[in-house]
């Protein structure tokens, strides 16, 4: 399915972030596979029949696994983003000390630039 075959790799859209993406990709796959599905809803023999049940129980089969993958995906991104708002938020805001454009403000207010 083109679900197991992009699940390592999915494509996202240019200037889309890589988990937000793979999710993105991840739902619109199911949705498109939902679709399909409720239309085959709408003639009931067609789910009753075995072929119906082994699509229907392979539809179900693959949305636990597209749910699983978005999960796993968030609670891994979310654990990287509270281990990193952690470590920034112990650094201090201002630093004493030197800035970079402190030796070019010294350069303009020395008199040298005075006629």
């Amino acid at each position: 399915t083109m679900f197991k075959e992009g699940i390592n790799n999915p494509p996202i859209y240019k200037n889309q972030p890589p988990v937000a993406g793979a999710i993105a990709w991840s739902r619109s796959l199911f949705h498109r596979n939902k679709r399909t599905v409720l239309r085959f809803k709408t003639l009931e023999e067609m789910l009753q029949g075995e072929l119906g049940v082994v699509a229907k129980e392979h539809y179900l089969n693959t949305a636990r696994q597209m749910k699983a993958f978005e999960d796993k995906l968030y609670e891994n991104w979310l654990q990287n983003v509270e281990n990193t708002l952690n470590t920034h938020l112990k650094k201090p805001i201002l630093a004493i000390g030197v800035s970079p454009t402190h030796e070019l403000d010294q350069e303009h207010h020395d008199g040298s630039d005075q006629a």
